[in-house]
């Protein structure tokens, strides 16, 4: 069994000629692949490659993991930031900068 190949928009006739397609104009090559050059298994994979994987895939996904606890903290803190400033601006309109940098101070974190 051979299977045929055209190239270049070409069609293979039942005789074994190749023709061209109206949209192309040009008659291309055709090539012909046995069916038995193309293997149905995957050539096999050594325990070295295996591993090599596996670490990289395991590194990745600790990358992944890593960014995406960063990221979270980093939102949970804007949004915490959020909603202090809020507070202080509703209760020291005056002097919400001062109240916001006080709060900041008393739950641990770093002035600006």
């Amino acid at each position: 069994m051979t299977l045929r190949v055209a190239s270049d928009r070409t069609s293979t006739t039942d005789a074994g000629e190749t023709e061209a397609s109206p949209v192309s104009g040009r008659i291309g090559r055709s090539s012909t692949v046995a069916s038995s050059d193309v293997s149905p298994h995957p050539a096999p994979v050594s325990a070295g490659h295996l591993w090599l994987a596996v670490f990289m895939g395991a590194i990745l996904i600790a990358l992944i993991g890593t960014w995406l606890v960063w990221f979270s903290a980093y939102i949970g803190r804007a949004m915490s930031q959020e909603e202090v400033r809020a507070a202080c601006q509703h209760a020291m309109p005056d002097s919400a900068d001062r109240c916001f940098d006080t709060v900041v101070i008393q739950r641990g974190g770093t002035r600006r």
